[in-house]
C-alpha cells in the first residue's frame, strides 16, 4: 500500500512540473508580426516616455515579438535592436527585411531563373509562399516594386 501511495506522489510531480513547463513555454514563445503605420516609436521601457524613445519604424517593418505585458510588446529587428512597441501598432501580417547589401529577386525559386531586379538590405517584402528554401515575395519598398522569388538565407522575418 505504501509504493502505491509513493507512486502516486511521484506521477503527481512529475505531471505537474511538466505543466509548469508547458505554461512557462508558452509565454516565452517568440512570434513575428509587422509594424502597421509609419512612424510607431520604439521605447525603453513599457511606458510612453519621450526620453525613453529609441527609434520610429516604418509601415511593415518585420519585428520578432519577445514579450507581452498588457499594451505592450518587447521586440526586437534582425539588427537585435530591442524595446517596447504598443501591441495595438503591430500585425500579424508576415513581412520579410532583406539582410546582405545586394540580393537577386528572381522570376522563379532557383538561381537559374531570371533576375527580376537587385534588392537592398533594408527593403521590405511581403511574404506570399514558400518553395524548399525559396520565399515567393512583394516589395512593398518601394511600392509597386514587382514580385518575385528570394532565397530564404538572405531575409529576416
Amino acid at each position: 500500500m505504501l509504493q502505491y501511495h509513493q507512486m502516486r506522489k511521484f506521477l503527481s510531480i512529475i505531471i505537474s512540473a511538466a505543466l509548469i513547463t508547458l505554461f512557462c513555454c508558452s509565454l516565452a514563445a517568440a512570434y513575428m508580426a509587422s509594424v502597421k503605420t509609419e512612424g510607431t516609436k520604439l521605447y525603453l521601457t513599457p511606458e510612453i516616455d519621450e526620453m525613453a524613445e529609441i527609434f520610429d519604424f516604418p509601415a511593415n517593418y518585420p519585428l520578432k515579438v519577445i514579450e507581452t505585458r498588457g499594451e505592450w510588446s518587447r521586440v526586437a529587428d534582425y539588427l537585435k535592436l530591442k524595446g517596447w512597441v504598443q501591441t495595438s501598432a503591430l500585425s500579424s501580417e508576415r513581412m520579410l527585411i532583406v539582410t546582405r547589401a545586394k540580393v537577386m529577386l528572381r522570376a522563379g525559386p532557383g538561381t537559374g531563373n531570371a533576375i527580376v531586379t537587385k534588392l537592398y538590405q533594408g527593403q521590405i517584402l511581403k511574404y506570399v509562399g514558400c518553395r524548399k528554401s525559396w520565399y515567393k515575395v512583394k516589395v512593398v519598398d518601394p511600392p509597386d516594386g514587382g514580385d518575385g522569388w528570394v532565397k530564404r538565407t538572405l531575409v529576416w522575418g
